[in-house]
């Protein structure tokens, strides 16, 4: 369940979080997770040619390439997972990918 609206209050029973909204609306919950929301910054890939989703983030294949050869996307900019991790393994599936494309020489 999803609620809307800004929380008036929050307060703890024994088992529940009960949430009171402005308006009114009033849920009581088991779990209650927060979600800070992302605004996706795309505009520079998609317009160098770089598709995306209905939502800005980019689409990439296996090696987190995106539609324009030799263009790369990692992060928020790629996935709903805002979390440094996620950024970090779409950092090295990148880099490993750029370094296997150098010419040997550069290797």
């Amino acid at each position: 369940m999803r609620l809307t609206g800004k929380p008036r209050r929050i307060q703890r029973n024994s088992r529940m979080l009960a949430v009171g909204l402005k308006g009114g609306d009033h849920q009581d919950l088991d779990v209650l997770y927060a979600a800070m929301g992302c605004c996706v910054r795309s505009q520079l890939a998609t317009t160098l040619g770089a598709a995306c989703t209905e939502s800005g983030n980019l689409k990439v294949d296996e090696h987190q390439q995106t539609t324009v050869d030799g263009l790369y996307a990692i992060g928020d900019v790629v996935s709903d997972l805002h979390q440094l991790s996620v950024a970090t393994g779409h950092a090295a599936i990148a880099a490993t990918h750029i370094h296997n494309r150098l010419p040997p020489r550069y290797r």
